[in-house]
């Protein structure tokens, strides 16, 4: 038995274009994000309960923009992926017709 597959490339296409829009949105809005608090520096100042609170904020805010630059990075390689499948299919096509 067979069985048919159809992939719509102008459908991974679609979907390929339309993933950079989330990644520019996450891109600013990292970028806003790192320099609003680059702006607030280190207001607790350097005191022992400063210090306290550094060493849990300090790391903290590594790990927010870290996860947010993973994350635009990750629907930037999909975006890509669905880029190229899409691209592999057509070429697929075009040789299936030879």
């Amino acid at each position: 038995m067979s069985y048919v597959i159809n992939i719509d490339v102008e459908a991974l296409e679609k979907v390929a274009a339309l993933l950079q829009d989330p990644a520019r949105t996450l891109s600013s809005a990292v970028l806003r994000f790192n320099a609003n608090s680059a702006r607030l520096g280190k207001p607790w100042g350097d005191d022992e309960i400063g210090k306290q609170w550094s060493a849990v904020y300090e790391p903290g805010l590594a790990s927010v923009q870290d996860g947010f630059t993973k994350t635009e990075k990750g629907i930037i390689k999909l975006s890509d992926q669905f880029r190229k499948a899409a691209k592999q299919y057509k070429k697929t096509e075009e040789a299936n017709l030879t």
